[in-house]
């Protein structure tokens, strides 16, 4: 679902109740609490955005230096990404919509530019993260993002530990 697909559920939800007779068996705060659960609740964990990429070159050539918004430097070949709508450190599952192919990264930059988000960019890739789920050609791509929870987070953070553990015996 998209954003505007989201806006048309509701939308149809809140035409369907002003049609709805009135039902005496329930109370108004109970009905209150519904239409808030109504609208609270995720549709789907999951829907379509855009994607592009950027890299170190492309921050020296739009804004003179390569550092990202958290303060470190802009390094291609990092797992990360640009977001306005998630916080630093969020761990986010991109997955490709055209070949199904996933990658996950960590949001460490404030972008895309205000003006490509305002048209409907949601996320700029790293060089190298872009290119493991898309010829770096394309340059845009459809894409579905999952924010990866702290649980799993916690689970590959100590699988990672255990796998090196075992790895130096």
């Amino acid at each position: 679902l998209t954003a505007y697909n989201v806006s048309l559920v509701k939308l149809s939800t809140c035409n369907k109740l002003r049609q709805a007779k009135p039902c005496h068996s329930i109370t108004k705060k109970a009905l209150i609490i519904a239409i808030i659960g109504a609208f609270s609740f995720n549709l789907q964990p999951a829907f379509a955005q855009t994607a592009s990429w950027y890299s170190r070159e492309s921050c020296i050539k739009e804004s003179g230096q390569a550092v990202m918004a958290n303060g470190k430097e802009v390094v291609d070949n990092e797992y990360t990404c640009a977001s306005w709508d998630y916080k630093f450190g969020v761990l986010l599952k991109i997955t490709n919509i055209d070949n199904k192919k996933s990658i996950v990264v960590m949001v460490s930059d404030r972008g895309p530019s205000k003006r490509l988000y305002r048209l409907g960019r949601t996320i700029d890739l790293s060089k190298r993260a872009f290119r493991e789920i898309a010829n770096l050609d394309r340059g845009i791509i459809e894409i579905q993002i999952e924010e990866v929870n702290n649980e799993d987070r916690l689970n590959q953070s100590i699988r990672r530990v255990a796998e090196t553990e075992i790895k130096g015996r």
